[in-house]
């Protein structure tokens, strides 16, 4: 996107260095560096990825540079999805995917992405816990 100001046409700039932190079995933290130019708010979307489930969408303020996205699936990875708001409209989207853990008792235990092979097929890793 972009807008123009007195003929000239300048990019809505996107929010930069999204990362995902504060893992856990139902949350995880998405946080973002705010563009050189104020905005109004942010657009935050978010679904599962390999499993099937809702489009979230919430907004927060221009003074906010971090959502906790709670009530996740455990053991699922998200796309997530950070546009800039602007009074002329919205930046170019960020992009990037964060997991919730599984919970095993009291365990948070990271998960693993499914693997295609160059054959196309998907790839599975199946984990045995033994208790001694």
């Amino acid at each position: 996107m972009s807008a123009s100001a007195l003929g000239s046409t300048f990019p809505l700039l996107s929010p930069e260095n999204l990362r995902v932190s504060e893992e856990s079995y139902n949350h995880f933290r998405v946080s973002w560096d705010p563009p050189q130019s104020p905005t109004v708010g942010y657009k935050i979307v978010y679904q599962p990825i390999y499993v099937q489930g809702p489009v979230l969408e919430t907004t927060v303020g221009e003074d906010m540079n971090s959502i906790l996205l709670l009530n996740l699936l455990s053991g699922t990875e998200y796309n997530v999805q950070v546009t800039a708001s602007y009074p002329a409209g919205q930046s170019e989207t960020l992009l990037i995917n964060g997991k919730t853990c599984k919970y095993f008792g009291h365990k948070c235990v990271p998960v693993k992405a499914p693997h295609f092979s160059a054959d196309g097929f998907l790839r599975v890793q199946r984990l045995l816990y033994l208790h001694s």
